[in-house]
């Protein structure tokens, strides 16, 4: 059975960064929260083995795959996802024991398949995964909703399940391609009817072309001296398209040595960048950290400040209640000391009239007991007066009774005032020592924020700058990825045209991809073999024109062979150089002296290009 090894993604829906998902042995089930990417990974599997849906992968278009950018993070050019498969069962239908299918879209719509990092079709990694159990259509990824719709569907489309299932799916498609290939080769063969009918009609005029042939070899030996002088210049002809021809191959060729040192220089770029890239998101990893850090240091001074804050306001009231009630204090101890004072004046008061009442008193006894009864009434008036002034000693004692438990009272209350007025005062010191260190704290406070302000502000600049490194360096990463991708496929246009020999006509370029294969004794174009210096190519060029195009062979058979195998494929014609007929032509001497004093002169095309000794003749 196919065992899925592994999942890497990058920039796929929520997977912004390089992630890689393992799936080891006895893996069953993936769980997470809500928007945790649990479904991101199964529409992964899906796209990547083909997809085409965008709604399949709860998107409203194909783009959406692609990760769009958050609130600090730039928003990726491409998505890819590359599935990493065991095939030591060799289920699959490649040779190595593990394949890895690549997909990768743009943001233009282009999009590219891999297996084994090879250029792919769509066509082929259907292919690839058809009657494996896996694929865009197959049951191994049955999403929610899908259970009922299986269970609700139809009796063909459960047929179809169960075809599916069993591996006959695999069957039917080859049986249709089997008959989409028959009535392919029925109209083909219709078509060779067509050509055959239209052939049949040239058998006549062929005939006469070859009495014509018949005729041309008996003439061609009196025209073999007429050749030779022909063929001659045409040697020469040759030799110049040969070596314009080779000095466009050894362009081609720079070219593509220079193509590949800068795919080499970009790679290294890219290395370089993908460094840099890791160290910035390193910086500015630690960098949010430390704004973090300091956020929270802020947020704790700014705690401690309100907390100071509220203090100072409610021990300036607290300051404001206690002077008020000292002044309140004062006032009544000063009007307690006043009642006091006049308590004692009164005390005095009555003190001296009860001494005045006491000697009346006593003066009224004596009389009384040397009184006679002559005096009797005078007596009863004195003993009147006696308790009269009795009752006013009453009421005064009890005046002064009252006085003095008023006295004893206020200066309990007074004491009592003392001592509240001394403790008003400690508080009241208390909390000016207490405003005084709030003060401190204050402005301690204050400058721890103002530094914390500072820093979070120098953080915010490093976070900022290192950012638009960040987003510069991700720029040049993508235009040398870019780059690199358009070079490679220039590189890969050149070597394609050269394989294919783009740039010769339609019989040279047949006869030369026969080389060693149909035909024997090909050597290859004039320009193949000669090597001109890059600045004569021009002239090179100009001089030999379609020589550069002309064949060598080996003999006159082999050129022969070459025309029979054009003229039966109908490919087009080409003219040939055979290495055992053609003679070296040398310039004259006076010629080369006249050309050397010409104006503008740069050497003797022959001289100047260079050609391996066994085409010197050429």
């Amino acid at each position: 059975m196919v065992y899925l090894k592994s999942i890497d993604a990058i920039g796929f829906k929520s997977f912004a960064d390089q992630t890689n998902v393992q799936f080891d042995k006895g893996v069953t089930a993936i769980v997470g929260p809500n928007g945790s990417g649990k479904s991101n990974i199964t529409d992964a599997i899906k796209w990547v083995l083909g997809e085409q849906s965008a709604k399949s992968l709860r998107g409203s278009k194909m783009e959406d795959i692609i990760f769009s950018g958050a609130e600090h993070r730039k928003a990726q050019n491409y998505a890819e996802v590359q599935l990493r498969l065991d095939n030591h069962s060799k289920k699959l239908s490649v040779d190595e024991n593990e394949v890895i299918v690549t997909r990768r879209l743009y943001r233009s719509g282009e999009s590219e398949y891999y297996i084994n990092n090879d250029r792919a079709r769509l066509k082929d990694i259907a292919d690839l995964f058809l009657d494996s159990g896996l694929g865009k259509e197959a049951y191994s990824i049955i999403s929610q909703g899908r259970v009922d719709e299986i269970l609700n569907a139809k009796p063909i489309d459960r047929r179809q399940i169960i075809e599916e299932s069993a591996g006959v799916l695999k069957y039917k498609k080859r049986k249709a391609e089997s008959l989409n290939k028959l009535d392919q080769t029925e109209d083909n063969l219709t078509r060779v009817e067509d050509i055959l009918y239209d052939l049949e009609g040239r058998v006549e005029p062929l005939k006469e072309e070859a009495a014509i042939a018949k005729e041309y070899k008996t003439l061609s030996h009196q025209m073999k001296h007429s050749d030779i002088v022909v063929t001659v210049h045409d040697i020469d002809q040759y030799t110049n398209d040969n070596r314009q021809l080779d000095q466009r191959l050894n362009d081609l060729q720079g070219q593509q040595a220079n193509k590949e040192a800068d795919k080499q220089r970009l790679s290294q770029q890219i290395q370089q960048y993908k460094g840099k890239r890791h160290q910035l998101d390193n910086d500015v990893e630690s960098l949010n950290y430390q704004l973090v850090k300091a956020t929270e240091a802020f947020e704790k001074y700014t705690g401690q400040l309100n907390v100071l804050e509220e203090r100072k306001k409610n021990q300036s009231e607290t300051n404001a209640r206690y002077e008020e009630e000292q002044e309140n204090l004062m006032e009544l101890l000063e009007n307690i000391s006043n009642e006091i004072s006049e308590a004692q004046d009164t005390y005095k008061s009555l003190k001296s009239k009860q001494k005045e009442l006491n000697a009346v008193i006593r003066e009224l006894e004596e009389q009384l007991y040397v009184s006679d009864e002559a005096h009797d009434e005078k007596l009863e008036e004195i003993k009147n007066e006696y308790y009269t002034l009795m009752s006013e000693q009453s009421d005064v004692n009890n005046d002064i009774r009252f006085l003095k438990h008023t006295i004893e009272e206020n200066e309990a209350k007074k004491s009592r005032l003392d001592s509240r007025l001394v403790e008003v005062f400690e508080q009241l010191k208390d909390i000016q020592g207490q405003i005084k260190t709030t003060k401190k704290e204050y402005q301690q406070t204050n400058k721890e924020l103002s530094a914390v302000d500072k820093e979070i502000k120098n953080i915010e600049k490093d976070l900022t700058d290192t950012k638009k490194a960040q987003n510069e360096y991700e720029e040049k990463l993508y235009q040398a990825y870019r780059y690199t991708e358009k070079m490679k496929t220039r590189i890969d246009s050149l070597a394609t045209q050269e394989e294919e020999y783009t740039y010769f006509f339609n019989g040279v370029k047949h006869i030369l991809k026969a080389k060693n294969k149909e035909l024997k004794g090909i050597h290859g174009a004039v320009a193949e073999i000669i090597d001109v210096p890059s600045k004569l190519t021009q002239a090179i060029e100009t001089a030999l024109g379609a020589s550069l195009q002309h064949v060598i062979v080996d003999s006159e058979k082999d050129g022969r062979q070459a025309i029979q195998f054009l003229k039966e494929r109908n490919l087009g014609r080409a003219t040939f150089l055979p290495l055992n007929v053609i003679q070296s032509r040398v310039v004259a001497t006076d010629i080369k002296s006249i050309a050397k004093e010409a104006n503008g002169f740069i050497s003797i095309a022959s001289e100047a290009v260079k050609v391996a000794p066994e085409y010197q003749n050429i």
